[in-house]
């Protein structure tokens, strides 16, 4: 197992996590896209020994001053791959799959 998964999803999928966790290891949520609320496998919480913790991403000030530390610093995101808006269901079906590495985005715009 890993030492540190970063969870994004939340709800029922924590169990996912944990079975990737090694022993002692730390599961961090950053988010709950499942939602908040979900079953979770609290015998391998235990048999793990894991530790979850709860991240909070911050104010939209501090999100402001990511955004511009990471212009000054030239940080741009992987992104996988880009879908025109038109296609939009492709996209969500792409994400899905989930073999993508990096961002998967949705082109508003269909000029550029």
């Amino acid at each position: 197992g890993v030492d540190q998964v970063i969870d994004v999803v939340g709800g029922d999928h924590l169990n996912e996590s944990l079975q990737c966790l090694r022993s002692e290891g730390t599961i961090s949520m950053i988010g709950v896209i499942s939602g908040t609320m979900g079953t979770i496998n609290t015998g391998m919480v235990m048999s793990k020994a894991a530790k979850i913790q709860g991240v909070e991403t911050g104010s939209k000030e501090m999100y402001q001053r990511m955004l511009r530390s990471m212009e000054v610093h030239k940080v741009r995101p992987v992104i996988d791959k880009v879908f025109p808006f038109s296609q939009v269901l492709d996209a969500f079906s792409y994400l899905k799959v989930g073999t993508n590495l990096g961002k998967v985005c949705i082109r508003i715009s269909e000029s550029k």
